[in-house]
């Protein structure tokens, strides 16, 4: 089955307004549209992302056996794609685009179940705070009140923690 998504694609609709008016056609060239650098994930390029996030993230400050951080690197390698989806839904439909805010982040805890006998909702807020302190003042990009990607995974890190 050939993926739609990779090709360069002249895309013909013909949109009705009136049936007594004439037909309106509209085409789509991805090669001259504001698409025309995107191109589809594939599993080298998801796997260099995750490392690049691993690379800000303070997972081996928290964890520290150098072996357990291994495991969790490698769990986040394997189960990337996934988590990088999940983050790009909740970030385009929260007001803090391109980032995971405070509220979406809680919504989506709960409605995963994220909040058990073990790891109460505060618990949660806590750290989402502790995620996001900064410890190198050099990220000016990255808000204070908001998860960007390499956070996101974090979070979801501490919590299995």
């Amino acid at each position: 089955m050939t993926d739609l998504r990779c090709l360069d694609l002249t895309v013909n609709t013909e949109l009705y307004l009136d049936p007594e008016q004439e037909v309106v056609e509209r085409f789509f060239i991805k090669k001259e549209s504001v698409f025309k650098l995107w191109i589809r994930d594939f599993p080298p390029s998801l796997d260099e992302a995750c490392k690049i996030d691993m690379g800000y993230w303070k997972v081996p400050r928290f964890i520290r056996e150098p072996e357990d951080v291994e495991a969790v690197n490698e769990v986040c390698l394997k189960y990337f794609p996934q988590l990088k989806n999940i983050f790009v839904s909740l970030m385009s439909n929260d007001a803090a685009y391109p980032n995971v805010g405070w509220l979406a982040f809680g919504k989506f805890a709960d409605s995963v179940k994220m909040p058990d006998k073990f790891c109460k909702m505060s618990d949660i807020d806590r750290l989402f705070i502790v995620v996001n302190f900064e410890v190198d003042d050099n990220m000016e990009d990255n808000p204070d009140k908001e998860l960007c990607r390499y956070e996101f995974l974090e979070i979801l890190v501490r919590i299995a923690d």
